[in-house]
């Protein structure tokens, strides 16, 4: 391995991002899927989650030992790398349910999500350069997240830490960690906003040019709301399927 690999290798491990805290765990609730808001759900929102299917269905959360969500054992020779936010994330759906796994599964390859809840296309091109440092996928997707979003880096016990920055004021958008922090509008120009998204689609797509990968973008808006995972804020198994036949057929043009 060359210097200049060795030297990306050393940052590339001292950076982390909000969900390392989870790495080799399994959890029960994930913000924003807490039980907390289903018990409120429950007692305001109880047919809601009844047309949903979620009254009795349970998820489980597992994380593998970088902290992104873990992969369903499948021992295909190719893999396939999804990076986006909690829509890709899939909060309030079960693993196997979700987007990335439906693509996956249907192009025989495994499923590599290194989605992150309330990230911004900062985010999914940094883990896109970092996983490419690591192996060479066969395809990657991105969906693209909100363009109200920016990724600012804080230094604490000697780590790096990344922290999305949002306009709350834009599209409704939630809260989704306590390590946020909410900007006015005026710091989002709805021209800078757009172009800092095509930035960095335009940079990851040429990573993976460069490297013979197939990519494809996508962006969160394309998807179609027809039910609502358990937090009842997020796409739901239904929406998840149709979004995968959306990808799917734009693969096979």
């Amino acid at each position: 391995m060359s210097p200049f690999f060795c030297e990306l290798n050393i940052v590339m491990f001292k950076t982390h991002h909000p969900n390392s805290k989870h790495k080799n765990k399994s959890l029960d609730w994930f913000p924003t899927d807490t039980q907390e808001l289903f018990n409120e759900n429950y007692h305001t929102r109880r047919q809601e989650l009844e047309d949903n299917g979620w009254l009795n269905r349970k998820i489980k959360y597992q994380f593998d030992d970088l902290g992104f969500r873990k992969q369903l054992k499948k021992d295909f020779e190719k893999d396939i790398l999804f990076l986006g936010c909690s829509y890709t994330f899939g909060i309030g759906i079960n693993y196997e349910d979700s987007f990335t796994n439906i693509v996956a599964d249907a192009l025989e390859m495994n499923n590599i999500n290194w989605a992150i809840p309330g990230s911004s296309n900062d985010t999914a091109f940094r883990l896109c350069k970092e996983y490419l440092q690591r192996k060479m996928p066969a395809m990657v997707v991105l969906n693209s997240p909100s363009p109200y979003r920016l990724e600012l880096f804080s230094e604490w016990d000697g780590k790096h830490q990344s922290h999305n920055i949002l306009s709350l004021q834009r599209c409704g958008e939630p809260i989704l960690r306590s390590t946020d922090f909410e900007c006015p509008i005026e710091f989002f120009d709805e021209k800078v906003s757009q172009l800092n998204r095509e930035k960095n689609i335009l940079a990851i797509q040429m990573l993976c040019v460069r490297n013979k990968i197939k990519f494809l973008n996508v962006n969160t808006e394309y998807m179609i709301i027809e039910d609502l995972g358990r937090d009842l804020a997020h796409p739901g198994v239904k929406s998840n399927q149709k979004f995968a036949e959306i990808i799917l057929k734009s693969l096979s043009r």
